[in-house]
């Protein structure tokens, strides 16, 4: 078993007129890699992490025009916890173009823009495992939160 984790962390100085963004990503609860908005590129902060350093500040395709690029993660829960439903996916430009769905149990393509990025995320074993492993986080963080109050918590009414 490992850990895999994503921190992206806002930092505001005098309201907002100065913004620190960080972006870290650990590996067994160490962080291995760094995207810091002060120094303006990601930096490797252990050895495992000098490869991607390496890949993302590497000259290729960058984009001079604005542009989205998003994640969103999602538990859909059916008649309590009986049935859960996962979905981790990704977006650019506000459109949706791949995703992993529980359902499936594996990732999948939403626009033929997606199928190449698909493939990739199919081929990560260590990937789809945790993904997978997302369902059960699903039903604790239900479980947890079921007499909290929580924002944009709704009743879905049927009418026959």
């Amino acid at each position: 078993h490992f850990l895999y984790q994503r921190k992206s962390d806002c930092h505001f100085f005098n309201g907002t007129q100065r913004v620190r963004f960080l972006d870290r990503y650990f590996y067994d609860r160490q962080e291995y890699v760094r995207f810091d908005s002060d120094v303006g590129k990601v930096v490797a902060v252990t050895p495992l992490g000098q490869l991607s350093a390496d890949y993302w500040d590497s000259p290729h395709d960058h984009h001079e025009a604005h542009f989205l690029h998003q994640t969103k993660s999602d538990c859909h829960f059916f008649n309590g916890t009986q049935r859960l439903r996962f979905l981790f996916r990704y977006f650019y430009d506000r459109q949706e173009f791949v995703r992993f769905d529980s359902d499936v149990g594996k990732v999948v393509a939403v626009t033929p823009l997606g199928q190449l990025s698909a493939d990739y995320w199919n081929s990560r074993q260590d990937y789809l495992q945790d993904w997978r492993a997302a369902v059960d986080r699903c039903q604790h963080n239900y479980e947890v939160l079921q007499g909290a109050p929580v924002v944009g918590r709704r009743k879905l009414h049927h009418f026959r």
